[in-house]
């Protein structure tokens, strides 16, 4: 059949008789090309993450390419998956950064967020990332492995020398990875990568060989390399613990106290001046800084007559003499960034008028944080990234955009990982709760702040609730009751209510106390709130209108260790309260009567665990040492069959979970089901499982298992131009709504699994509009027609430049119309 599709043939084509003909030869050629029928396969439960959409928790570090584009990297462990953050350089788009991830399963987030660029390579935490002016992307990984994958999307791979002989038992990828990347300029206009850890270097030449190697036999940490720099004049500086050293290769350096004896240089560096960075200026000129070590006494400039300067005095002394990291701006300034600064934060030098050297501070450029520790120049302004500081409002963590009025006044543009998230306010939770509605909540614990994750996959953030704040510091706790409230446990602060029902903050009756400092709260099987923390627990009765102390003031027999981590009441309405030394009962009475307490810790009644308590489906209380509590005797008993445990149900307002589950496919380390604080894990009405922290401390993210939630995908018809409204091929993921507009048309496809929608469009077709002209270059072209042919016979998706009336199917009497176009006629 291929002959009939062949130039030739086509040209052959002068009359209606032969159009005929071959209409007939395309009709029999249908019956024996149907396309097959692809089967769908049924959804399946995995696992996947829930992060936020913005910068990363802790940047490490940033770095602009030749197309501005901002790059970003995560410090070490603060980051449950491996990554980088990318952005365009434009500080007028959206927000949001893009994750650049190993697996899809990542961020799940809908559709108005950017969705992870999924790069399977990037099989370990990223260090740094750099891309160069060739287009090709460096990434160094902290597994002794730095990756390039090229501007024709090749990937290559480069191995840094394991130091690790030296230190038998001891891991030194950390120490052998890259933790810095190099681009060196050479005349042709290629670059060279200077591939820059702890114990090594490798310098790569502009065709991607290892042209050198460097490397430090040594276990001490004042031997480490902390930069190197190959300069215009092709003059290598390497520096170390150990000071700074100048030389013709990797390998054939001298420490420039030798250099440059301190007799002759006084202003060169001395013994042991560990310098942190290194960078030359478009003038010519090497800047040295430092920010921990000997000697740090000033700013070094290795000048382009062959001259040393030191800097300490005035500004450069306000900054503590302490700069993390420089970079060098086009017109010859020089900016420094200040880490432990106080008031100082960002300091620039202008070689103008003799050289004018202009502190920026905290407080002028907005920051929580003024520790900087990343700096990147571009043609109009500085970025710089500031780190996490515990106890900080909003905690300083970001990337920020410096930039000038034309009075010379600065402006910062501030991307903060909490201020400008629309998911996930946070990557640290302690308890989370699903509502009746479909809704999870996720209470920020290092900020004050509530994400809320609709049913529709749609996000919600709250910075008060209502006129009442959250406090300074976190929101810790969060449960819901059968009437769908979720309460929440700001960590200093009052506790606060929601309706979801009627979507508003209740007002809660006024606590009869002061002191707070809670650590979560708990809603029994009748609807009471215990709200529980340093100070003993608050109880808010079913109807929210009074409250309960509980605390060794009020109550003899509550427990001296008044650090009330948890609370469970129990099917026979006896109170637990674990806490941190003991585990507490206070037993109802009979019918009635007052309450009895017990006390219990380890060997005391047969008490041999943890502190914690459970209970089964039928109601008996269990240890985490799979104990059982004999109520009759108020003792416990170490028994062989703990299988009423280990098959238990946990029991949550949208369901139950079996305690077997099986978690060894999760994306996070979870702890073993047995050990689960239930607290930790709650269940949506669509059945998904979402786990706060990995179960294994507060700073793992959300861990979910459950249907992964797919985004509506617009179909072909999608951006394309036709005289009549589409009705089909409108979604290639989704349901359609319906198409409204006079042309433009518009309509929507919805997500499944709290995915989110995606918006399409069509245009008015123009009426000059040539049947086939798919390119709309006015013609159409011999490939159109046969992709007009593939169209009608099923082997190429109707598109709207053949298929006209829009229909979703391309007919015989449109194909002729494209043949028609092809000869003129």
């Amino acid at each position: 059949m291929s002959d009939y599709y062949s130039v030739n043939s086509f040209r052959s084509l002068k009359s209606p008789p032969l159009l005929t003909r071959f209409i007939s030869i395309l009709l029999l050629a249908l019956t024996i090309a149907a396309p097959a029928v692809r089967a769908e396969s049924a959804e399946t439960k995995e696992w996947y993450r829930l992060l936020t959409n913005s910068v990363p928790y802790q940047p490490q570090s940033i770095t602009q390419d030749a197309d501005g584009g901002i790059w970003i990297t995560s410090v070490d462990g603060t980051e449950p998956v491996s990554g980088v953050w990318y952005k365009p350089s434009a500080v007028s788009e959206a927000p949001s950064f893009t994750h650049i991830t190993n697996d899809p399963r990542n961020n799940a987030l809908n559709s108005d967020f950017n969705p992870p660029v999924v790069k399977p390579q990037l099989t370990a935490p990223v260090q740094y990332v750099i891309r160069d002016k060739q287009g090709n992307v460096w990434y160094a990984l902290n597994n002794r492995t730095v990756l390039c994958e090229k501007a024709d999307k090749s990937w290559l791979t480069f191995a840094m020398p394991d130091s690790s002989d030296i230190q038998p038992g001891v891991g030194t990828s950390g120490v052998d990875s890259a933790h810095r990347i190099r681009l060196i300029d050479k005349p042709d206009g290629t670059q060279e990568k200077l591939l820059i850890a702890a114990r090594g270097i490798v310098r790569i030449s502009a065709a991607f060989g290892v042209v050198e190697t460097r490397q430090a036999y040594d276990i001490y940490n004042n031997s480490f390399i902390t930069d190197a720099l190959i300069d215009s004049s092709g003059r290598y500086w390497i520096t170390s613990g150990r000071g700074l050293e100048q030389g013709t290769s990797l390998v054939n350096t001298t420490y420039v106290k030798d250099l440059y004896p301190s007799a002759e240089y006084p202003t060169a560096p001395g013994t042991e001046t560990m310098i942190s960075r290194i960078v030359e200026d478009s003038l010519g000129n090497i800047w040295f800084c430092s920010d921990f070590g000997y000697g740090v006494d000033g700013i070094y400039c290795y000048n382009k007559s062959g001259n040393w300067i030191k800097y300490s005095d005035g500004p450069v002394n306000d900054i503590g003499l302490r700069a993390h990291d420089i970079a060098a701006g086009s017109d010859g300034t020089v900016w420094f960034g200040s880490v432990y600064s106080g008031a100082g934060a960002i300091l620039r030098y202008d070689p103008a008028g003799g050289g004018v050297w202009t502190r920026f501070t905290q407080a002028e450029l907005g920051l929580d944080s003024g520790e900087v520790h990343g700096l990147a120049v571009d043609g109009t302004g500085l970025w710089f990234i500031t780190a996490y500081n515990p106890g900080i409002t909003g905690n300083g963590t970001g990337a920020h955009y410096l930039s000038f009025t034309a009075q010379n006044q600065p402006i910062v543009t501030h991307y903060t990982y909490r201020g400008d998230s629309s998911s996930l306010t946070a990557l640290r939770f302690n308890q989370i709760a699903a509502d009746k509605s479909g809704g999870v909540w996720f209470p920020a614990y290092d900020d004050p702040s509530i994400a809320r994750l609709k049913a529709d996959g749609s996000w919600q953030q709250f910075r008060q609730a209502g006129n009442v704040g959250f406090g300074s510091f976190g929101v810790v706790g969060a449960a819901a009751d059968s009437n769908n409230i979720v309460y929440f446990a700001p960590l200093r602060s009052v506790p606060v209510a929601y309706d979801v029902t009627a979507e508003q903050w209740l007002t809660l009756p006024a606590e009869p106390f002061t002191d707070f400092y809670y650590y979560g709260v708990y809603v029994d099987p009748d609807n009471g709130k215990w709200f529980y923390g340093a100070y003993g627990v608050y109880y808010l009765n079913p109807d929210n209108t009074a409250w309960t102390s509980f605390a060794p003031a009020e109550l003899p027999g509550f427990p001296a260790d008044y650090y009330i981590e948890d609370v469970l009441v129990d099917k026979g309405g006896n109170v637990w309260f674990i806490c941190r030394s003991e585990v507490v009962l206070m037993k109802k009475g009979e019918a009635g009567g007052a309450a009895t307490w017990f006390r219990f810790t380890n060997g005391n009644d047969g008490f041999s665990s943890g502190y914690g308590v459970t209970q089964d489906d039928s109601g008996q209380v269990w240890n985490v040492a799979k104990q059982k509590f004999d109520s009759l005797t108020n003792t416990w008993v170490t028994v062989d069959d703990t299988s009423a445990f280990d098959q238990r149900n946990l029991q949550f307002l949208n369901g139950t979970v079996p305690a077997g589950m099986d978690l060894t496919n999760a994306l996070s380390p979870l702890n073993s089901w047995s050990g689960v604080i239930e607290n930790l894990v709650t269940i949506d009405t669509k059945g998904t499982l979402y786990f706060s922290a990995g179960l294994g401390s507060v700073s793992g993210g959300i861990a979910a298992f459950g249907l992964l939630p797919a985004n509506g995908i617009c179909g072909s018809y999608d951006a394309q131009s036709y005289p009549v409204a589409p009705s089909a091929n409108l979604c290639s993921s989704g349901a359609a709504s319906v198409v409204t507009g006079i042309g433009p048309w518009s309509w929507s496809c919805t997500g499944s699994n709290g995915g989110g929608a995606a918006y399409c469009s069509a245009e008015l077709q123009a009426e000059t509009f040539k049947p086939g002209d798919c390119d709309s270059n006015d013609s159409v072209t011999i490939a159109e027609v046969q992709s007009s042919i593939n169209m009608f016979l099923g082997l190429g998706t109707a598109k709207g430049c053949v298929d006209q009336d829009a229909n979703g199917n391309v007919s015989i009497a449109e194909v002729q119309k494209v043949i028609n176009s092809f000869l003129g006629i």
